[in-house]
């Protein structure tokens, strides 16, 4: 379950107005947001995936090639491909 980061006004915000989701999934928080694309006049995604295991990690999704019309679209993708992400992560960790 993900959930906006809200501002005081109720709009989600964060620092340069541009709207976040958020999520903790498996011991991992998910902070995506979208970034707008001047070329393709269309929305990307951008994430952040940190977790703490012997020590704090990051890993940043960026550069996906997939473009949205809608800025919440942009969001819900960059927290769909972080849990992905952390399910492969995690799977491949698992030993037999």
């Amino acid at each position: 379950n993900c959930i906006l980061i809200t501002g005081p006004d109720g709009a989600g915000t964060r620092r340069g107005g541009h709207p976040v989701a958020y999520v903790v999934y498996r011991d991992h928080t998910v902070v995506s947001t979208a970034v707008y694309d001047v070329v393709s006049g269309k929305w990307r995604l951008a994430a952040c995936i940190s977790w703490q295991a012997s020590g704090d990690h990051i890993y940043f999704l960026k550069d996906c090639p997939e473009r949205f019309a809608r800025v919440e679209e942009a969001e819900m993708a960059g927290l769909e491909h972080s849990k992905s992400w952390v399910d492969r992560k995690l799977s491949s960790s698992v030993l037999p």
